[in-house]
């Protein structure tokens, strides 16, 4: 794949979405939320420093239904079977049971190359990013005992996303899209790379097509931000 420049690249503005509507939300007091997923009506949310959390959606309400402590910086979340898997920076990986909603708890816990800053599932492969090493794999085929499989320096990964044979990696530092091939997760290798217009944190893969979070990283020319 040829490298891509970000310089000419479409901005999308608030005024050329379609309009949306907030239906409700949740809030408390220092509460964080930095990712969330979902699984039919419910969903589950990594909150920094406030853990790990469980809410009911049924009816468009948000309802607390349980939550548990994490030891390090709850950053994101993904599902696989009855556990959900929470990227905990400096502690790693905290592999959560979600059997009982109104009582998840950790049973037990990766310790990632070092801290563990986002992640994804597909099957039994997980995806780690790792503070300043890159991309690390795992075989979560026995969830309470993940196996490291390889990892690849990529610089300072923060977002990732696994489509078939590929890993989508969000790098920081250095703004840019890294596309990993994944064939064989043992010995992961770069297959290309794209410039970002700021620094690579969180990612969407539909198609041919991936959608890259820069925040707030990339003043735009009114001054407004560009992501």
């Amino acid at each position: 794949m040829p490298e891509a420049s970000a310089a000419d690249s479409p901005v999308v503005t608030p005024d050329s979405l379609p309009e949306l509507r907030l239906l409700d939300s949740y809030t408390a007091e220092g509460l964080k939320v930095k990712s969330v997923t979902a699984r039919g009506k419910l969903a589950y949310a990594a909150a920094a420093y406030g853990g790990f959390f469980v809410l009911d959606t049924t009816g468009d309400k948000l309802r607390l239904l349980g939550r548990c402590d994490t030891p390090g910086n709850a950053t994101e979340v993904a599902l696989q079977g009855d556990s959900a898997f929470v990227a905990d920076r400096p502690s790693g990986v905290q592999i959560i049971d979600i059997r009982d909603s109104s009582a998840p708890r950790i049973v037990g816990e990766y310790d990632s190359v070092e801290l563990a800053t986002g992640l994804d599932i597909r099957g039994d492969l997980m995806a780690v990013c790792n503070r300043t090493l890159g991309l690390e794999l795992v075989d979560i085929r026995d969830a309470l005992h993940p196996r490291h499989l390889g990892a690849l320096r990529l610089g300072e990964a923060q977002g990732v996303r696994i489509v078939g044979e590929r890993a989508y990696v969000g790098v920081w530092h250095n703004r840019k899209l890294a596309v990993v091939d994944i064939a064989d997760p043992c010995r992961p290798r770069v297959m290309g790379e794209a410039a970002l217009g700021g620094f690579g944190w969180g990612l969407a893969v539909n198609g041919s097509l991936a959608y890259c979070a820069t925040g707030h990283d990339a003043p735009g020319e009114s001054g407004q931000n560009r992501g």
